[in-house]
């Protein structure tokens, strides 16, 4: 009888992510999904998602692996994007995050910072392109993934900055504390995007340690079904930070003349990030102020 109850289970559940998969794409995707799970290497999900990466790879060749416009252009990257990734028209575009690399640069200028820390830093896009455009004196890039350690690293010196920046693994307290002097946190901005573990990562002891930093975390609280450690977060930040928010704004792909060749269709589809839902981001801010002195 149990075995029966956990069959049915099981099958409920699949069934339920299959028409999860219908409703957001369609026969094809469910076709994709099935093929995957039988055991076919299938790259994409849907689609959709092979026409980006189609769409992608023509704009890095246009780009020659270089960003085309925004705060972080003329930075380099090497095409070392898989499948999955479905951002890299709009990374290469310029304006991939782009409400992101502007309150960066807000805040590095609002608060004189000197130092960049990065918690999630992917292939290395924001920490690379600070350096490279002498936004930060110096970067820290923690990130779980090996691989994607290797290419910040390769991208770190096709832009010559690999003397700036140092990677490390997985973020935590610990590792952080260990390889940060203290000294640099009122100095320091925090990028995070670490794909939910941001709730359980800034306890009260670590949130004390940087409290007079400034933070740009990306909220992921739609994937996390704990919701009591998000309430607990946000008692946390809102006990010793000030707090913003940025949302996402809009983009125009008209704006971009490297787009002229293309049709309406393909343009939106190069400026979208590929998200699950509407994100944001949550901007903390000190409220202790750095004293200052004065002689007499």
């Amino acid at each position: 009888m149990k075995y029966l109850k956990y069959r049915i289970n099981r099958l409920t559940r699949s069934y339920n992510r299959y028409i999860t998969t219908y409703k957001k794409h369609g026969i094809y995707g469910v076709g994709y999904k099935f093929l995957k799970k039988i055991g076919f290497k299938i790259k994409y999900n849907n689609f959709i998602e092979k026409k980006k990466y189609f769409l992608g790879q023509k704009i890095v060749h246009l780009s020659k692996n270089t960003i085309l416009n925004g705060p972080y252009k003329g930075t380099k990257f090497l095409n070392k994007f898989d499948a999955t990734q479905t951002a890299t028209a709009s990374l290469f575009l310029g304006f991939y995050e782009q409400e992101v690399q502007k309150k960066i640069i807000e805040l590095k200028e609002r608060y004189k910072l000197k130092y960049f820390v990065n918690f999630g830093a992917g292939e290395g896009f924001h920490c690379i392109s600070l350096l490279n455009k002498f936004f930060f004196d110096e970067a820290y890039a923690f990130e779980i993934d090996n691989k994607m350690r290797e290419i910040i690293e390769k991208n770190s010196v096709l832009n010559s900055v690999n003397d700036k920046i140092k990677i490390f693994g997985k973020a935590d307290f610990i590792a952080f504390k260990e390889n940060f002097d203290k000294d640099k946190i009122p100095q320091t901005l925090f990028l995070v995007d670490i794909e939910g573990a941001e709730f359980k990562l800034f306890d009260e002891k670590f949130l004390e340690f940087v409290s007079s930093s400034c933070l740009i975390i990306e909220n992921h609280d739609f994937a996390i079904r704990d919701k009591e450690s998000i309430e607990i977060f946000l008692k946390l930040i809102n006990k010793k930070f000030i707090i913003e928010n940025v949302k996402p704004s809009s983009r125009n792909p008209y704006e971009f003349e490297q787009l002229d060749y293309f049709d309406d269709d393909a343009r939106w589809l190069m400026i979208s990030e590929g998200r699950p839902c509407p994100m944001n981001w949550y901007v903390l801010l000190p409220k202790i102020t750095k004293k200052v002195t004065f002689k007499q």
